[in-house]
């Protein structure tokens, strides 16, 4: 999942960025995600289902943690 990769499944990796920036990381706040959104792709390509991976961003980050971000 950290190795970069070269495939893209744009739909699946536009809503899971979307959904990452809302329920995880404000990366407009915190730009130093961003050198980290390959791995969002990278589920993508390897899972497929967006669903599955903003489901697991559900359990992940919390609205508690978030508060201290």
């Amino acid at each position: 999942m950290m190795e970069e990769r070269n495939g893209v499944d744009m739909k699946c990796h536009n809503d899971v960025v979307k959904m990452f920036d809302k329920i995880c990381i404000d990366v407009n706040k915190f730009d130093y995600a961003l050198k980290y959104i390959y791995v969002l792709n990278n589920l993508c390509v390897k899972i497929g289902d967006s669903k599955k991976i903003i489901g697991a961003m559900h359990t992940t980050c919390s609205p508690i943690d978030r508060q201290y971000l």
